[in-house]
Protein backbone atom coordinates (compact mmCIF):
# COMPACT_ATOMS: atom_id res chain seq x y z
CA UNK A 1 0.00 0.00 0.00
CA UNK A 2 1.22 2.68 -0.79
CA UNK A 3 2.30 5.76 1.71
CA UNK A 4 -0.04 9.07 1.87
CA UNK A 5 1.13 12.65 2.53
CA UNK A 6 0.90 14.51 5.81
CA UNK A 7 -2.03 16.35 6.03
CA UNK A 8 -0.86 18.50 9.54
CA UNK A 9 -3.97 20.11 10.21
CA UNK A 10 -6.21 17.42 10.00
CA UNK A 11 -3.70 15.11 12.65
CA UNK A 12 -3.78 18.33 14.62
CA UNK A 13 -7.43 18.68 14.51
CA UNK A 14 -7.85 15.08 15.47
CA UNK A 15 -5.91 15.29 18.83
CA UNK A 16 -7.94 18.59 20.23
CA UNK A 17 -11.17 17.11 19.29
CA UNK A 18 -9.92 14.38 21.63
CA UNK A 19 -8.51 16.66 24.75
CA UNK A 20 -10.62 17.60 27.18
CA UNK A 21 -10.66 21.21 27.95
CA UNK A 22 -13.11 21.76 30.51
CA UNK A 23 -10.71 20.70 33.53
CA UNK A 24 -10.17 23.97 35.95
CA UNK A 25 -8.25 26.53 34.75
CA UNK A 26 -5.48 28.56 37.05
CA UNK A 27 -3.92 31.89 37.43
CA UNK A 28 -0.83 30.37 36.77
CA UNK A 29 -0.28 27.49 34.31
CA UNK A 30 2.44 25.21 33.84
CA UNK A 31 4.35 23.24 31.25
CA UNK A 32 5.83 20.18 32.36
CA UNK A 33 8.97 18.80 30.21
CA UNK A 34 10.09 15.08 30.71
CA UNK A 35 13.71 13.95 29.64
CA UNK A 36 14.29 10.14 30.12
CA UNK A 37 15.51 7.46 28.30
CA UNK A 38 12.76 4.50 26.80
CA UNK A 39 11.10 3.09 30.11
CA UNK A 40 11.72 5.86 32.35
CA UNK A 41 8.22 5.89 33.41
CA UNK A 42 7.56 8.95 31.31
CA UNK A 43 3.91 8.14 30.12
CA UNK A 44 2.70 6.44 33.37
CA UNK A 45 3.78 9.43 35.17
CA UNK A 46 1.83 11.45 32.42
CA UNK A 47 -1.17 9.45 32.95
CA UNK A 48 -1.25 10.09 37.02
CA UNK A 49 -0.81 13.47 36.55
CA UNK A 50 -3.60 13.94 33.94
CA UNK A 51 -5.56 11.79 36.91
CA UNK A 52 -4.47 13.59 40.05
CA UNK A 53 -4.49 16.92 38.44
CA UNK A 54 -5.52 19.17 35.60
CA UNK A 55 -3.59 18.65 33.37
CA UNK A 56 -3.21 17.81 29.14
CA UNK A 57 -0.97 15.12 27.93
CA UNK A 58 0.68 14.96 24.57
CA UNK A 59 2.52 12.41 23.28
CA UNK A 60 4.59 12.11 20.29
CA UNK A 61 4.43 7.91 20.83
CA UNK A 62 0.82 8.62 19.84
CA UNK A 63 1.15 11.07 17.35
CA UNK A 64 3.26 8.59 15.37
CA UNK A 65 1.01 5.44 16.35
CA UNK A 66 -2.12 8.20 14.62
CA UNK A 67 0.78 8.55 11.57
CA UNK A 68 0.77 4.95 10.91
CA UNK A 69 -2.48 4.16 11.24
CA UNK A 70 -3.41 6.79 8.63
CA UNK A 71 -0.59 4.82 6.65
CA UNK A 72 1.48 8.79 6.51
CA UNK A 73 4.99 8.84 5.50
CA UNK A 74 6.34 11.06 7.94
CA UNK A 75 10.18 11.89 9.61
CA UNK A 76 10.44 12.22 13.46
CA UNK A 77 11.01 16.26 12.35
CA UNK A 78 6.47 15.46 11.31
CA UNK A 79 5.62 14.40 15.01
CA UNK A 80 7.70 16.95 16.53
CA UNK A 81 5.83 19.54 14.04
CA UNK A 82 2.43 18.11 15.09
CA UNK A 83 3.06 18.34 18.59
CA UNK A 84 4.14 21.95 18.43
CA UNK A 85 0.94 23.18 16.89
CA UNK A 86 -1.05 21.27 19.79
CA UNK A 87 1.25 22.95 22.38
CA UNK A 88 0.32 26.04 20.78
CA UNK A 89 -3.61 25.61 20.30
CA UNK A 90 -3.58 24.65 24.33
CA UNK A 91 -1.20 26.79 25.06
CA UNK A 92 -3.79 29.25 24.32
CA UNK A 93 -6.49 27.79 25.90
CA UNK A 94 -4.53 28.08 29.14
CA UNK A 95 -4.26 24.59 29.77
CA UNK A 96 -1.07 23.09 32.09
CA UNK A 97 0.43 20.94 29.68
CA UNK A 98 2.54 17.78 29.98
CA UNK A 99 5.03 17.62 26.96
CA UNK A 100 5.41 13.40 27.11
CA UNK A 101 8.23 12.60 24.76
CA UNK A 102 12.02 12.13 25.64
CA UNK A 103 13.13 15.38 24.60
CA UNK A 104 16.68 14.74 24.47
CA UNK A 105 18.51 17.38 23.40
CA UNK A 106 19.18 20.60 25.09
CA UNK A 107 18.02 22.66 21.68
CA UNK A 108 14.69 20.95 21.88
CA UNK A 109 13.79 21.63 25.58
CA UNK A 110 15.07 25.44 25.13
CA UNK A 111 12.72 25.54 22.59
CA UNK A 112 9.86 23.74 24.62
CA UNK A 113 10.99 26.37 27.17
CA UNK A 114 11.04 29.78 25.57
CA UNK A 115 7.40 28.74 23.96
CA UNK A 116 5.62 28.35 27.51
CA UNK A 117 7.22 31.71 28.42
CA UNK A 118 5.87 33.10 25.42
CA UNK A 119 2.49 32.43 26.43
CA UNK A 120 3.00 33.10 30.11
CA UNK A 121 3.70 29.28 31.62
CA UNK A 122 6.01 28.66 34.05
CA UNK A 123 8.08 25.94 32.68
CA UNK A 124 9.11 23.13 34.77
CA UNK A 125 11.71 20.16 33.80
CA UNK A 126 11.97 16.77 35.34
CA UNK A 127 14.38 14.73 34.58
CA UNK A 128 13.64 10.47 34.71
CA UNK A 129 16.74 9.35 35.72
CA UNK A 130 17.03 5.05 35.91
CA UNK A 131 19.48 2.74 35.05
CA UNK A 132 19.49 0.50 31.92
CA UNK A 133 19.06 -2.66 33.60
CA UNK A 134 15.33 -1.50 35.08
CA UNK A 135 14.45 0.46 32.04
CA UNK A 136 14.79 -2.60 30.01
CA UNK A 137 12.80 -4.54 32.56
CA UNK A 138 10.14 -1.86 32.42
CA UNK A 139 10.02 -2.07 28.82
CA UNK A 140 9.50 -5.81 28.73
CA UNK A 141 7.20 -5.74 31.78
CA UNK A 142 5.07 -3.73 29.35
CA UNK A 143 5.23 -5.36 26.27
CA UNK A 144 4.82 -8.83 28.36
CA UNK A 145 7.71 -10.00 26.22
CA UNK A 146 10.70 -11.97 26.63
CA UNK A 147 14.01 -10.36 27.12
CA UNK A 148 15.61 -8.62 24.26
CA UNK A 149 18.65 -7.63 23.49
CA UNK A 150 17.49 -5.55 20.54
CA UNK A 151 15.20 -2.97 23.30
CA UNK A 152 18.48 -3.06 25.32
CA UNK A 153 20.80 -2.01 22.80
CA UNK A 154 18.05 0.77 21.68
CA UNK A 155 17.81 2.01 25.26
CA UNK A 156 21.45 2.29 25.56
CA UNK A 157 22.19 3.84 22.24
CA UNK A 158 19.50 6.50 23.27
CA UNK A 159 21.34 6.90 26.52
CA UNK A 160 24.21 7.52 24.37
CA UNK A 161 22.91 10.63 23.27
CA UNK A 162 20.86 12.01 25.88
CA UNK A 163 21.78 15.17 27.09
CA UNK A 164 21.31 15.38 30.67
CA UNK A 165 19.52 18.81 31.73
CA UNK A 166 21.92 21.01 33.70
CA UNK A 167 18.77 22.53 35.46
CA UNK A 168 16.11 19.95 35.99
CA UNK A 169 14.23 17.89 38.99
CA UNK A 170 15.52 15.22 38.90
CA UNK A 171 13.46 12.32 39.73
CA UNK A 172 14.38 8.76 40.77
CA UNK A 173 12.91 6.44 38.67
CA UNK A 174 14.49 3.10 39.88
CA UNK A 175 12.05 2.63 42.72
CA UNK A 176 8.21 1.15 42.66
CA UNK A 177 5.80 3.35 40.44
CA UNK A 178 3.91 4.38 43.42
CA UNK A 179 7.58 5.54 44.85
CA UNK A 180 7.86 7.38 41.49
CA UNK A 181 4.65 9.18 41.77
CA UNK A 182 5.34 10.23 45.72
CA UNK A 183 8.34 11.52 44.40
CA UNK A 184 6.85 13.73 41.55
CA UNK A 185 3.73 15.07 43.19
CA UNK A 186 6.15 16.53 45.99
CA UNK A 187 8.34 17.71 43.79
CA UNK A 188 6.07 19.65 41.56
CA UNK A 189 3.86 20.79 45.11
CA UNK A 190 7.26 22.23 45.94
CA UNK A 191 8.24 23.97 42.72
CA UNK A 192 4.47 25.44 42.33
CA UNK A 193 4.41 27.16 45.39
CA UNK A 194 7.83 28.22 45.28
CA UNK A 195 7.05 29.55 42.07
CA UNK A 196 9.89 28.37 40.86
CA UNK A 197 11.23 27.92 37.22
CA UNK A 198 13.21 24.81 35.87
Amino acid sequence: MQKIKINFDQIVKKFIGEVDLSKPKHKQNFFLIFTGIPGSGKTAIAKHLCKTSSYVRVSSDDIKKSLIKENCEFSLKDVFKIQRNIFKYLLEKKVNIISDSNSDLTKYRNSLKKLAKKYGYTPIRLYLDISLDNANSRIIAKKQIKKSDKIYKKIKRFNQILEIPRVAKKINCNLSMEEVFEQVDNALHFLMHKKRKL
